[in-house]
C-alpha cells in the first residue's frame, strides 16, 4: 500500500535503462539528472563550460614538438613543469629520433669523459623489452644531467658536424650512441 491506500504493485513502472539515467557519454553530464529519469520533476543542470587542461581543450592544427634539422641548435627542450612520459633523442643525420619511456628509466651516471679534456659523459639505462644504454657526450651538461633524473626533458639533440657557434657556458650535446645490452 502507498501512502493514498493504493496498491504499489500496479502502480505504473518507468523502464528506464542505465544508460539513460547515467547519460550515455564518459566524462560529460548526463543528459537529464537520473531522478528527472525517473519523472520526479527535478529541474535541468545547468551546461558547464570544459575545464582547462581536459579533453575538450583546443589543441594545435599541427602538433610536433621535436625541431626540425633546420631549426637553429638547442641541446635539449625547454624544461617540463611536470615530470613527462616520453624522452627523445635527435641524432645527427637530422632524421633519426628514438624515443624510451621514462617508465622504462632504471639508472642515470654523470661520468668523465673519454677524452682528454674533454666534457662530462652521461649514461642513460633504460629496462624495456630491450633493455638498452644511451650514452649523451659534450660540454655543460650539468643541469641537463639534473632534468634527465626528474624526467622533465623532452628530447634531448645531438649537434651535426661542424655547429658549434653556441657560448662556452651553453650546453652542447657532441654525440649520442644508443646500444643495445645483453
Amino acid at each position: 500500500m502507498d501512502d493514498n491506500g493504493g496498491n504499489v504493485i500496479d502502480m505504473a513502472q518507468g523502464k528506464v535503462s542505465i544508460r539513460e539515467m547515467v547519460g550515455g557519454v564518459p566524462g560529460r553530464l548526463p543528459a537529464q539528472p537520473p531522478a528527472a529519469a525517473f519523472g520526479l520533476g527535478v529541474p535541468e543542470v545547468p551546461a558547464r563550460e570544459p575545464e582547462a587542461g581536459g579533453l575538450d581543450m583546443a589543441l594545435p592544427d599541427a602538433l610536433d614538438p621535436l625541431p626540425k634539422a633546420s631549426d637553429p641548435y638547442q641541446a635539449h627542450a625547454r624544461v617540463a613543469n611536470k615530470p613527462l612520459l616520453t624522452l627523445s633523442f635527435l641524432l645527427k643525420d637530422g632524421t633519426t629520433v628514438r624515443g624510451f619511456t621514462y617508465a622504462n628509466f632504471d639508472s642515470i651516471d654523470r661520468l668523465a669523459g673519454d677524452a682528454p679534456g674533454g666534457g662530462p659523459v652521461i649514461v642513460m639505462r633504460f629496462a624495456g623489452l630491450a633493455p638498452t644504454e644511451v650514452r649523451i657526450e659534450g660540454r655543460n651538461l650539468n643541469t641537463l644531467y639534473a632534468y634527465l633524473s626528474q624526467h622533465r626533458i623532452f628530447w634531448v639533440r645531438e649537434r651535426g658536424s661542424g655547429r658549434d657557434f653556441l657560448g662556452e657556458s651553453d650546453p652542447v650535446v657532441s654525440g649520442i650512441s644508443i646500444t643495445p645490452l645483453g
